[in-house]
C-alpha cells in the first residue's frame, strides 16, 4: 500500500476555507446585532433601559468589527500563499509551456495541469513556441514532435541554440516513436518524452519526472 503524501496546498486551503467560515459567522452575529442596535435606538427616548443598552450594543458591534478586520490579512496571506505553492510540493509553482497543433490536445493537458496546481502557457505551432521560450523562463517545455511548419525536433533545435538552459527542459509528445528518424532524434536529445494517446495519471506522471 503506497502511503498518501502530505498535500500542504490543500491543508491551506482547508485553512481559509475555516477562517472565510469564522468570518461569515461573525458577520451574521454583526448582522443580528445592528438590527437589534437599531430597534434599542427607535425605543431609547422612551425607554432609559434602551439607551444603556444601546450604549453596550454599539461597543459590541465596535469589537466585533475590529475582530473581523483582523482576520482579513490572514485571508490575504493564505490567498498570496495559495497563489505562490503546487499541491505537491509545496513549493513554488511550475511554469509550463504545452506546444501542440492539436487544440483538443493544448485544451485538455492544459486543464489537466492547471487542476494539479501548474501554471500552464500553451501554443498552437512551433515558431510561437520558440518565441515564446525567447520571452520567459520555464520549468518545463513539452512540444509534439509532428507539428506542420516547425515541428517539435526544429523546436528543440532552435531552443538549443538560443537558450540551452531552456531545452535541458524540455519534453515531446509524439505518436510516432518506431521510425528511426524519430527514435534517433529522441535518443540524441536524451529528453523524455510521451507517446498518444495517453491517460491523465501517465500525463501526471510523465510531467512529475520530467521536472525532476
Amino acid at each position: 500500500m503506497h502511503e498518501r503524501r502530505q498535500n500542504p496546498l490543500s491543508d491551506l486551503v482547508r485553512q481559509m476555507a475555516d477562517e472565510a467560515e469564522h468570518v461569515r459567522h461573525r458577520l451574521e452575529k454583526m448582522t443580528d446585532l445592528a438590527r437589534h442596535i437599531r430597534s434599542l435606538a427607535e425605543n431609547a427616548g422612551r425607554d432609559p433601559q434602551s439607551a444603556a443598552r444601546l450604549s453596550d450594543s454599539i461597543e459590541a458591534l465596535k469589537r466585533s468589527l475590529v475582530g473581523v478586520l483582523a482576520l482579513i490579512p490572514e485571508l490575504e496571506t493564505g490567498h498570496q500563499k495559495a497563489m505562490t505553492e503546487s499541491p505537491e510540493s509545496g513549493h513554488t509553482v511550475k511554469k509550463i509551456l504545452v506546444v501542440d497543433d492539436e487544440r483538443s490536445v493544448v485544451d485538455l493537458v492544459k486543464r489537466i495541469l492547471t487542476s494539479r496546481g501548474y501554471q500552464v502557457d500553451t501554443a498552437g505551432d512551433g515558431r510561437t513556441a520558440i518565441q515564446m521560450a525567447g520571452q520567459s523562463s520555464y520549468d518545463l517545455i513539452i512540444v509534439d514532435l509532428k507539428m506542420p511548419d516547425v515541428g517539435g525536433m526544429e523546436v528543440y533545435q532552435s531552443i538549443r541554440d538560443a537558450h540551452p538552459d531552456q531545452a535541458e527542459r524540455m519534453a515531446f509528445f509524439s505518436r510516432d516513436v518506431v521510425s528511426p528518424h524519430t527514435t534517433a532524434f529522441l535518443e540524441r536529445s536524451g529528453r523524455p518524452f510521451l507517446v498518444k494517446p495517453f491517460t491523465v495519471r501517465e500525463l501526471v506522471e510523465f510531467v512529475e519526472r520530467a521536472l525532476t
